[in-house]
């Protein structure tokens, strides 16, 4: 009964944060532009940051932080060119000033330095990466602590070397090697890169690897001999040995963002990416 309480509440916060958000999008439009071209373009870079804040099942005011702003900036460096970037980065500025200054939505005020932080370098090409601060020791403690499952402490620890959500999301059982050395059981990652074809290696240390090594054996046994299998499956998925779907980067940066919020941190998996310092201190 509880749950149901909890679901039907979450539901109807969804429900009032997408009527207002679309309510402000609307009168936003009509004040920049009347012309019909223009405001279609503007509603074309404000569906954008809809879609990704849908997809990251961000559905109230307090859950648009700095962190998720920066997590679409990066996603949109990675997808446009630089010329749509910027004319993004323009309106959506435009767009949470607006909310800000003419209406009563509880947006919060941090977001505008993670807006500013995509300055322009000297090539007067805006930047493709945040300044993100490393994680502290503590904070990666924290979020490793109120990790239940031994799938998601993996992510974490794969984040932290650097492997993005995309690239987990693309790995392949081909991709991971143990090595034969018994008295150093570590695990060894090859990372592709699809838009170069090079291959990134990335030797695991001995927690991620146990760690790896223990999901692998208790969830993902029967697979372990198919080359072209994901390494990282829904939990609907997990122990199943019929067709399994990989671990969309998506549902990646939901598992963080759940455990983020139990450990009372800020944290995405751009965050993760940018702290590998951390999780060695964090080991130690």
């Amino acid at each position: 009964m509880t749950e149901r309480i909890k679901n039907s509440q979450e539901g109807q916060q969804e429900t009032v944060f997408n009527r207002q958000w679309q309510e402000a999008a609307q009168k936003f439009i009509s004040y920049q532009t009347a012309q019909e071209n223009s405001q279609l373009a503007y509603g074309a870079d404000i569906t954008q940051l809809t879609n990704f804040l849908s997809e990251h099942a961000v559905y109230s005011w307090s859950q648009i932080t700095p962190a998720i702003i920066r997590d679409f900036f990066e996603d949109q460096g990675d997808r446009y060119s630089s010329s749509t970037l910027v004319r993004r980065l323009s309106v959506i500025n435009g767009f949470i000033s607006y909310i800000r200054k003419r209406t009563d939505y509880p947006i919060k005020e941090d977001v505008f330095p993670a807006i500013r932080s995509f300055r322009k370098e000297s090539s007067n090409l805006p930047r493709r990466n945040f300044d993100y601060e490393p994680m502290s020791r503590e904070d990666v403690t924290k979020l490793l602590q109120v990790t239940t499952h031994v799938r998601d402490k993996v992510l974490i620890y794969l984040l932290l070397k650097g492997i993005s959500a995309q690239s987990l999301e693309n790995l392949e059982m081909q991709n991971v090697k143990a090595s034969a050395n018994v008295q150093d059981p570590t695990i060894q990652i090859s990372v592709p890169d699809k838009k170069t074809g090079k291959i990134k290696t990335v030797n695991l240390d001995a927690v991620a690897s146990q760690a790896l090594n223990d999901y692998l054996l208790n969830f993902r046994s029967q697979d372990l001999k198919k080359p072209d299998f994901p390494v990282f499956v829904n939990v609907h998925s997990l122990g199943k040995t019929t067709k399994v779907t990989a671990l969309t980067r998506q549902g990646i940066w939901f598992i963080i963002n759940k455990y983020a919020g139990k450990a009372q941190i800020d944290c995405t998996p751009h965050r993760l990416n940018k702290s590998e310092k951390a999780l060695h201190e964090s080991s130690n």
